[in-house]
């Protein structure tokens, strides 16, 4: 396997300097030795990790990406999707033992709440602290754990809750290929997922694509740290049998928690969204642009689909005139135009359904860690 290597491997600096330097300007970096001394380097193993974790309960599920496409496929034929059904592990024990047995399984233990045994061993940096005056800070950190097969994949997308992600590798290797969310017409756009297959490129042809679509490319190594700022494509090929825990940090101004609860999730709204991360109402240069924004979410509208529709050509106007040169151009016939009146879960938003940022929010809040911060 050949890499791009092109993420910058730093030694983790102050919360200040790295936000200015990267998180702000949504620039991926590798931190180096921010956990170390911790009880959490100790589980350098398999085997230490099923001491651990072996009895704690396990939830698996498939690659994303191939559970979305059969909901949409289903939406459109006008059926209900049939769910495979997982093998019967109880256990993070039982799923080691499976992945012992079968170590090609599709079933991945994918961004589960992170344990409480593992938690134990996890003191969280300052970095991750609420800032002074955060309206929520009971709801600003969530953690999950990711333990994955070598030789799996979570297909590109970028999250539509509009956090910065922290991902502490515990063991194992894996290798993450980042984009920056203008990136997202040439990645065949469909919603919050890019259509293109990079599990399935030969090696040559997905490093010629990585350079043509402006990627980041970097194996992230045990007890290496990757900051992913908010809205990035991300794809994930995991290198070895493997465990991570990330951090997920709502830091977002005014504005971005106004249209987290508002937008469908497409790649205008991803773009319009990142511009306008730490931008506040009333104090912004771009306030103007966001009333607009505003007043077209709270109209009324004689269906969701008109209102989706309505939405997705502002939100591509707004995107073009706040991102000039970026969105302005597609590379693919568009997918979403003709699926959406057969498929609600575009626009399953402005049906009333509960966006992806509310639903973060609802899970209990994480509050003896955050104090401990």
């Amino acid at each position: 396997m050949r890499c791009l290597d092109n993420v910058e491997r730093i030694r983790a600096p102050s919360r200040e300097v790295l936000f200015e330097r990267y998180v702000r300007p949504g620039r991926p970096v590798i931190l180096t030795g921010l956990f170390d001394g911790q009880p959490v380097r100790g589980l350098a193993s398999v085997e230490a990790a099923r001491e651990l974790l072996g009895p704690e309960p396990v939830r698996l599920g498939e690659r994303q990406l191939v559970a979305a496409m059969r909901a949409l496929d289903a939406a459109s034929a006008g059926t209900a999707p049939v769910e495979p059904i997982p093998p019967a592990c109880r256990t993070v024990g039982d799923y080691l033992d499976l992945l012992r047995s079968e170590p090609r399984t599709p079933w991945v233990m994918n961004e589960v709440p992170t344990p409480t045994s593992l938690r134990a061993r996890i003191q969280l940096p300052e970095h991750f602290a609420p800032p002074s005056g955060h309206p929520a800070p009971e709801h600003y950190l969530r953690s999950f754990a990711h333990l994955h097969n070598a030789g799996s994949a979570t297909d590109l997308h970028f999250d539509s809750d509009g956090r910065q992600v922290f991902m502490l590798q515990v063991f194992g290797r894996k290798r993450y290929i980042l984009f920056p969310p203008s990136a997202g017409p040439k990645l065949h756009p469909v919603a919050n997922y890019g259509a293109a297959l990079l599990a399935r490129f030969p090696e040559e042809e997905k490093l010629a694509f990585l350079s043509f679509a402006g990627a980041w490319d970097c194996v992230l190594e045990p007890g290496e740290t990757l900051l992913m700022p908010a809205f990035v494509w991300h794809h994930v090929e995991y290198l070895d049998l493997s465990l991570s825990v990330n951090f997920r940090l709502a830091d977002h101004g005014g504005m971005a928690r106004y249209l987290l609860r508002h937008l469908h999730w497409d790649v205008y709204s991803q773009n319009v969204t990142a511009a306008l991360l730490y931008e506040e109402p009333g104090g912004s240069r771009h306030d103007a642009l966001f009333q607009e924004l505003r007043r077209a979410c709270e109209a009324r509208y004689a269906s969701p689909l008109e209102r989706y529709r309505h939405m997705r050509a502002l939100l591509r106007d707004v995107a073009s005139r706040l991102c000039p040169g970026t969105v302005d151009t597609d590379y693919f016939l568009s997918t979403l135009g003709p699926l959406a009146p057969w498929v609600p879960q575009l626009y399953r938003v402005y049906t009333g359904a509960p966006s992806t940022a509310a639903l973060t929010e609802a899970m209990p809040p994480d509050e003896g860690w955050l104090q401990a911060a």
